[in-house]
């Protein structure tokens, strides 16, 4: 996952590998599964940026986002569990700062 360059291809291949993680026996999905919320989670904390460096932003950025999380969601044993640490780390921190930023998701 540290090959992937923008925040689109990083949500196709969130997709492509849930996708994935559905075939096989129960036992190979449950290991899929939070392989996949884990990439997912490393996708969430990163900070994305342009090919000229700038934070990305907008609608489009908006839309991976929602993918990324969506597949986290759909993918977590714990989803109550990962919602208060989205909420926690990420949310909170955005409000409360001027910059408007989380550390753990930029």
């Amino acid at each position: 996952s540290s090959t992937v360059l923008t925040v689109d291809v990083a949500a196709s291949h969130l997709l492509l590998i849930s996708t994935l993680a559905k075939l096989g026996d129960t036992q190979d999905q449950a290991k899929s599964r939070e392989t996949v919320a884990k990439v997912a989670e490393e996708y969430l904390a990163r900070d994305w940026r342009s090919a000229t460096g700038e934070k990305e932003k907008g609608a489009e950025f908006n839309s991976q986002v929602e993918k990324i999380l969506m597949v986290l969601l759909s993918s977590s044993k714990q989803v109550v569990e990962v919602m208060e640490q989205l909420c926690k780390e990420g949310v909170t921190p955005v409000i409360g700062s001027k910059e408007g930023t989380s550390d753990t998701f930029p």
